[in-house]
């Protein structure tokens, strides 16, 4: 170990047990370490936040710094917020103004799933003027896929990402009928309160899930984060686009005529600067290479379904051939801007999908004939498999809550959850080498093709009033910062969006 060997080494190395070299000596030599020390800095918005937020937006700005920045867990946006109502005058009565929520409306309003996300309709970066590119995704599709994510990430993640009991990721449901009215519900028993505080604010950190460079890798902090050179980068942007209306992430009881939001009171940004080694830093931002930056590349596509179609083609045009998909429905008014979650009935994420079976050809080659596969969504064969994948090749790479992972859960895609869904593992179950189409030799993938998934309905049909949502991801790199001359960030896998 004192020799620079790997964590593995000792147990196969029998010279081992007679090395002696003392590890205490290494303090003296600091003057070679990379990292000196590091400084907490507080980066603010570029206007002051106000209850009103009138741009509807927050902006960050980043420009002439000294510093190289780590992503490791001291970087993070800090939220100070607080619910509040008011009611509207009516015939004699008059208007009573905005005042805070308390534990008291909790069985007369309920706020939507993964509720700043909801309050969310866009997160951009740009690099001078160029909008920096980690994933390709319609303007409020993200929030769904993240209740999901919260909901069944790992236990030791979710605790990372959520350390506050009023963060927005411990506001998913788990079961059917969670996020109801119902007296003894998730969202009365457990969350609500966390977040109906009265005069008190509530205060939280966020890591924008699969958002580079705050979230590395398939799983907060699995791997150390890699550092961004920021004195060799010129202007960067951060822009967070909110929603018009804050009402519209809140579904009232019948005969509740009051008016809701949340305010911000505080949105910045502790962002962790590294003093690095004098000799070290200036040969780090010397470097002319390609830094690729580990992550979650996550591309996707909605398709309009006609209601009650037996099957339908969906086509996902000249792509890299991705590690899987996953498939969900949400409320069609969802893209166009117009969703109020007022309309949820339920009390779940998704809708239903009515989908059995998936065939699936690339470059319009295709994967299987007649016999069993993973497209067969409703087998009970195949739902072993679909368990399996949960436990070692999970979407995203996102490791589950392993409570999470049983056979009621996974039947039919998911239909006794609020969250169903398909998802289809397009890898061989030791690693990341992906499945072949019948015909091919393996040399289809050396170019992008269309992938076409034909997705055929049980006897109820495509789901009406519903957008079939279609997620392809990729594992391994996120972005690429090309230092080589003017350095620009780019992706492997969004080249042609």
């Amino acid at each position: 170990m004192s020799n620079g060997q790997s964590l593995k080494r000792p147990f196969l190395n029998s010279e081992t047990p007679f090395d002696y070299s003392p590890s205490y000596k290494a303090l003296q030599h600091g003057t070679s370490q990379k990292v000196f020390n590091c400084d907490f800095v507080i980066h603010e918005p570029l206007t002051e936040i106000t209850d009103e937020l009138d741009s509807n937006q927050i902006e960050f700005e980043f420009k002439d710094t000294e510093d190289v920045w780590a992503f490791g867990p001291n970087t993070r946006f800090q939220i100070e917020g607080q619910f509040q109502c008011m009611t509207p005058a009516k015939d004699a009565n008059p208007e009573i103004p905005w005042a805070a929520v308390t534990a008291a409306e909790l069985d007369k309003v309920i706020v939507a799933p993964n509720f700043l996300d909801m309050l969310i309709t866009k997160f951009e970066m740009t690099h001078r003027n160029d909008i920096i590119n980690y994933a390709n995704e319609d303007k409020r599709i993200a929030p769904f896929l993240n209740a999901w994510k919260y909901n069944y990430m790992s236990r030791s993640q979710k605790k990372l990402l959520c350390f506050q009991d009023a963060n927005p990721g411990l506001g998913v449901p788990s079961k059917i009928g969670a996020w109801t009215f119902d007296e003894n519900s998730e969202w009365r028993k457990q969350y609500g309160p966390k977040i109906f505080v009265g005069d008190k604010t509530i205060s939280f950190d966020w890591v924008p899930l699969d958002v580079f460079p705050f979230f590395q890798g398939c799983n907060y902090l699995e791997t150390l984060p890699k550092v961004v050179p920021m004195p060799i980068l010129e202007r960067i942007l951060l822009r967070i686009m909110f929603i018009d209306n804050f009402d519209l992430i809140f579904k009232k009881k019948t005969g509740n005529d009051k008016k809701y939001r949340f305010v911000f009171k505080k949105f910045h940004l502790i962002a962790e600067h590294l003093r690095l080694n004098p000799t070290f830093k200036n040969t780090f931002l010397k470097q002319k290479a390609e830094l690729e930056y580990p992550g979650v590349t996550r591309l996707q596509k909605s398709f309009n379904i006609p209601e009650k179609a037996s099957f339908y083609k969906a086509k996902i045009p000249r792509v890299p051939f991705p590690e899987g998909v996953f498939i969900f429905t949400v409320p069609k008014n969802v893209i166009t801007g117009n969703y109020n979650y007022s309309d949820n009935k339920n009390g779940n994420v998704f809708e239903k999908h009515n989908i059995k079976q998936i065939d699936m050809h690339y470059g319009e080659q295709p994967f299987f004939m007649n016999s069993l596969n993973i497209g067969m969504i409703n087998s009970d064969i195949m739902e072993k498999k679909f368990l399996n994948d949960c436990f070692y090749a999970p979407a995203f790479g996102m490791k589950m809550d392993t409570t999470k992972i049983n056979p009621n859960n996974s039947q039919n895609g998911g239909i006794n959850t609020p969250y169903p869904h398909v998802y289809m593992n397009f890898c061989n179950s030791a690693d990341k080498t992906r499945l072949v189409p019948l015909l091919n030799n393996g040399s289809i993938f050396e170019k992008d093709h269309s992938l076409d998934l034909t997705i055929m309905f049980d006897d109820n049909g495509a789901e009406p009033d519903v957008i079939y949502v279609i997620y392809l991801f990729y594992t391994d790199t996120n972005i690429i910062l090309d230092t080589k001359n003017t350095p620009i960030f780019k992706s492997s896998y969004l080249k042609f969006m």
